[in-house]
């Protein structure tokens, strides 16, 4: 009986061993940290386009987003203030913009931009992975996208080890309504590159809407403050 009972244990001290470790899931929140004091400078440009009245104009400044104290949003949730600061050029002082929230989860990352609630990623990252931005607010349902994902990428000359792009919409053979728009996060940065085209009734040319926006986000420096 003794020698039963310690084949037994032995069986199944055997089995536990033999059992396939399991790899933890990496969530990749750190495409977009939350530490308070975290920023990111962009050089950005903004176009827009209203051909009737012969509109075609371009703004060029740099806008510096700051991760905030703790804040209590709308919904009763502890997020963070996402405190957005904008000047002309390099050499100039920043101005306070507006106060924007960042709100992070196990499963989502929400952005209330002008008092829209948006869903900018969603978490585990993987490739192809798809969810509506707009769940939480009153426009239009949307599909985004992962792609590219722990793709290393330079830009601005600055090398980024791990990205994510986020594919938000690719209708570039409309020519009644073209749109293409991405972003690419960086991990341990957040945003650092955003790529914004909505134009109407364009011409043969696309470089040449009779109606739109554009909007370009390019990441020039980052750290904690």
């Amino acid at each position: 009986m003794k020698i039963l009972k310690i084949t037994i244990l032995l069986s199944i001290l055997l089995l536990v061993s033999c059992k396939k470790k399991t790899t933890p899931i990496d969530f990749h929140y750190e495409y977009f940290p939350m530490e308070q004091g975290t920023f990111v400078i962009y050089d950005v440009q903004d176009i827009i386009h209203d051909d009737a009245v012969n509109v075609h104009d371009t703004s060029n400044y740099q806008l510096k987003t700051v991760i905030g104290q703790d804040y209590i949003d709308n919904q009763g949730r502890t997020a963070k203030e996402f405190l957005r600061y904008t000047r002309p050029n390099s050499s100039a002082p920043w101005q306070f913009s507006d106060l924007w929230t960042a709100y992070r989860d196990a499963d989502r990352l929400e952005i209330i931009e002008e008092n829209e609630r948006i869903i900018r990623l969603v978490f585990a990252v993987s490739n192809n992975k798809m969810w509506n931005p707009n769940a939480y607010n009153s426009m239009n349902d949307e599909e985004f996208y992962y792609d590219d994902l722990n793709i290393t990428k330079i830009i601005n000359g600055q090398s980024f080890e791990k990205t994510v792009v986020v594919e938000e919409k690719d209708e570039t053979d409309n020519k009644i309504h073209f749109q293409r728009r991405f972003e690419v996060y960086a991990e341990g940065v957040g945003l650092v590159r955003r790529h914004y085209k909505d134009f109407t009734n364009v011409f043969a040319d696309t470089l040449q809407p009779l109606k739109g926006f554009e909007q370009y986000y390019t990441v020039v420096s980052y750290g904690v403050e």
